[in-house]
């Protein structure tokens, strides 16, 4: 079973995250090419966690996962995250109320201090991301006709020189314009040390050709976090190839 979602692809419960960063680096695109499915039967584990045990003994009981927790607390965060449609319930432990936020079992003294904590946060967005995408899963069944002939369904086009994806995600239209932007200051940087234009005069020419095929169209951006690292990654490695 494949179901697209935050972070990588469940396959089987098992999150395949590798493959989404290789379509966005080398592919730049924001998707792997796999259609969506129903959400995998929900399963209880009951597992036992003795507080002694050999270093890697301890294996996640997802058949197929491999993940060797260090602890407890890391095998509910786990779950959490890369199993959020399964429960688990460590002998050890008891009964343990999941958090309605970010679906962690947490037990009750914890709680209240786990409800405020940045794991709570991150991982309740990851919840809701995934949450979204499955509630739009339906949307990509529907077909449109213009009178007898079908409509093609494309994930991406291209729309006054920017990429518009289906998945309404910013990250298509990010590569190609430092894939661009990268393809231009290869072309200027090479005519601008033939001529030995000093690193100042440089900087210059950069912002003035660069920097604006980079932002082209991302005043209609919603930037994360990642996508501004992007961003300065690729200013950094300008600014490295100025100071030789």
């Amino acid at each position: 079973e494949i179901l697209e979602g935050y972070g990588g692809l469940w396959r089987g419960g098992r999150v395949e995250g590798s493959l989404r960063s290789h379509m966005r680096t080398q592919h730049g695109e924001d998707e792997a090419p796999l259609q969506c499915v129903e959400i995998p039967t929900p399963q209880e584990y009951r597992f036992n966690y003795p507080l002694c045990h050999m270093p890697g003994s301890i294996v996640c009981p997802v058949a197929g996962c491999g993940y060797l927790p260090k602890s407890r607390s890391v095998l509910h965060r786990h779950f959490a995250n890369r199993h959020p449609y399964d429960s688990l319930r460590i002998v050890e432990e008891g009964f343990l109320r999941r958090c309605e936020l970010c679906g962690k079992a947490v037990s009750t003294y914890a709680e209240s201090r786990h409800r405020g904590s940045a794991l709570c946060r991150e991982t309740a967005r990851r919840k809701n991301q995934r949450e979204l995408i499955a509630s739009m899963a339906p949307a990509r069944e529907v077909k449109f006709h213009v009178g007898d002939a079908e409509l093609e369904a494309v994930p991406r086009f291209k729309y006054l020189g920017r990429i518009l994806a289906q998945s309404d995600s910013d990250w298509p239209a990010l590569y190609k314009n430092v894939a661009k932007a990268r393809q231009k200051w290869a072309r200027l940087s090479r005519l601008l040390r033939a001529e030995g234009v000093s690193p100042k005069t440089a900087v210059w020419f950069y912002t003035a050709v660069v920097v604006s095929v980079l932002l082209f169209g991302s005043e209609s951006w919603v930037c994360s976090q990642a996508m501004v690292q992007t961003m300065e990654g690729f200013h950094n490695s300008v600014v490295r190839s100025l100071a030789r």
